[in-house]
């Protein structure tokens, strides 16, 4: 059965292994101090007590998750980043118990049956920030009176373990394999005995059964059509029975011919044939029809041909009129005129007028055109009109390459990217389907950025890297979404924790994120935190929408 101490000892390996977490402790609330905690964060763990049900026992815990705000000066402005740290690890520590089992590996004896956050700021005297985690752990309890350390009572059941829901276990004769917590047994074709000690006892005997005697023969029987009896209505069929057989020998159906019809097949008395005159004149064609000399002669020489040499040929095509085409009608025609098709001949008449700008054409009203625009259609008036259109499936993107490193001391801010006109950015767009990208003022430096409405359903990610140069070993430089309005979210995106005062390029991912409401304008700004002096270069990053 898992115990207090065993959830305690998994807990303890839990902060050693964990990359963030550098001091366990475990107790009575009141452990929460600053002084018994040398390193930061720290997870102190409290255990609340324990319910009993039929087969289960349910452990309760308090999970502190605390770390200390690197300037006490401006502790309020680290608290959100310290909570939000904080409840990352409670994920990590639910994650393992219901999913990983790297730490929490109890061979899945166990149930997490409620967990919830609750986040903690300024707790105690000392300011530390964090979240406090619930949690309930339930394990299989026997309630078994015959296992109890008591004078007079013999344990009868050490061979069984009371971790489970029953305390059912099945074993092989040979010993594997060895199933415990079984909870049904269902035998089929076979008996189920108690040997009265407390092991039942399962023989299937194997096949279907056994039978005394086949058709009066033991042992390994084969059986013929010679050893099954003949029925009543399906009987074998013998050459005598055949023979015998009424229709068979009458064969009152058949339809056949008479010994006179035979013999005329042979000699073909009834045959209409030819005569031997007729066979000759067959043979000398004496009845032909056929063509003279003369006219014979008169077909190699064609001396009735009517024909046309090149003169007349050339006379009568001088003489055509496009009018004498059976598909053409040319009435009264002027100069400019052209052939027009009126769906059953060609006719003349005046062609369309154009135009030369977009404008102009009768389908299209655009005005008041802006950069971006693009044309949409109107079936309200059937017209082109300029707008912006959410196109389902149209992926747009805006990339920036940062010129201009900054110096940031310990605390927050925001990233000052500079703006568009000052060309502490080039950037390069390829928005469509829309959505337009832009700063919220040309004239002066600002980390601001706006982009325009997209559907709801839509998405975002944010990408780029920045280059870090720490002042001392260990520092955090975090990185985060501020100030957004619209579907932006504030979210976390990187934090270097890079144990060395070394520039280094480090990369943020915001991941993508869903656009869950509809705004004209939606901005954000980068901000940052560090816990000392840093220089920094937003080197780039781009930004993705796909429209839904």
């Amino acid at each position: 059965m898992i115990t207090y101490n065993n959830i305690v000892n998994r807990f303890e390996r839990f902060v050693a292994d964990h990359l963030l977490l550098k001091t366990f402790t475990h107790g009575s609330p009141s452990g929460v101090d600053l002084e018994k905690f040398e390193v930061y964060p720290a997870l102190h763990l409290v255990y609340t007590g324990a319910t009993y049900e039929n087969t289960s026992k349910e452990y309760s815990f308090e999970v502190y998750i605390l770390d200390l705000p690197p300037d006490k000066a401006k502790k309020i402005e680290n608290q959100q980043q310290l909570v939000s740290n904080a409840e990352q690890v409670a994920e990590d520590i639910l994650a393992d118990m219901m999913n990983g089992g790297n730490v929490f590996n109890f061979s899945d004896l166990y149930t997490v049956t409620n967990a919830s956050t609750t986040p903690l700021e300024e707790t105690t005297s000392n300011s530390l920030a964090g979240i406090l985690l619930t949690i309930g752990i339930e394990v299989g309890y026997a309630f078994d009176a015959c296992n109890a350390p008591l004078i007079g009572v013999n344990p009868s059941g050490s061979e069984f373990p009371v971790a489970g829901v029953s305390g059912l276990r099945i074993v092989e004769v040979d010993g594997s394999p060895d199933v415990s917590n079984v909870t049904k047994i269902i035998v089929s074709n076979g008996t189920l005995v108690d040997n009265g000690s407390g092991v039942v006892t399962l023989d299937t005997g194997g096949g279907g059964g056994a039978v005394d005697s086949v058709n009066g023969e033991v042992g390994v029987v084969v059986l013929d059509t010679d050893d099954i009896s003949e029925g009543t209505v399906n009987e074998y069929y013998t050459e005598a029975r055949v023979e015998a057989n009424s229709a068979v020998v009458l064969n009152t159906a058949k339809t056949g011919i008479t010994s006179g019809q035979a013999a005329d097949i042979i000699t073909n008395n009834a045959k209409v044939g030819i005569t031997p005159t007729q066979a000759s004149d067959i043979t000398t064609n004496n009845a032909k029809v056929g063509i003279t000399p003369t006219q014979a002669s008169d077909i190699v020489t064609n001396n009735a041909k009517v024909g046309y040499t090149d003169g007349a040929v050339d006379t009568r095509i001088g003489l055509a009129d496009l009018d004498n085409l059976a598909d053409v009608v040319i009435t009264s025609a002027t100069t400019g005129e052209i052939l027009k098709w009126s769906g059953t001949e060609w006719v003349n008449g005046t062609g369309g007028t154009g135009s030369g700008t977009l404008a102009g054409l009768t389908d299209v009203d655009v005005t008041g055109v802006v950069n971006n625009n693009t044309l949409v259609y109107d079936s309200a008036t059937s017209k082109w009109v300029d707008g912006n259109p959410t196109t389902s499936g149209v992926v747009s993107s805006a990339d920036f390459t940062g010129t201009k490193t900054y110096t940031a001391g310990a605390g927050s801010g925001t990233v000052n990217v500079g703006s568009f006109s000052a060309l502490d950015f080039s950037f390069d767009f390829s928005m469509r389907g829309g959505n337009s990208f832009g700063s919220t003022d040309g004239a002066t430096a600002s980390g601001l950025f706006r982009s325009t409405p997209l559907n709801m359903g839509s998405s975002y990610r944010i990408q780029g890297i920045f280059e870090v140069t720490a002042s001392g070993v260990g520092n955090i430089f975090a990185i985060s979404i501020a100030n957004p309005s619209g579907y932006y979210a504030s979210q976390p995106l990187f934090t270097d924790i890079s144990p060395d005062t070394t520039t280094r390029n480090v990369t943020f991912d915001s991941g993508t994120q869903p656009i869950g409401v509809y705004e004209f304008v939606n901005t954000f700004e980068f901000g940052w935190i560090a816990t000392a002096n840093v220089d920094y270069k937003l080197k780039s990053f781009t930004i993705t929408f796909t429209n839904a």
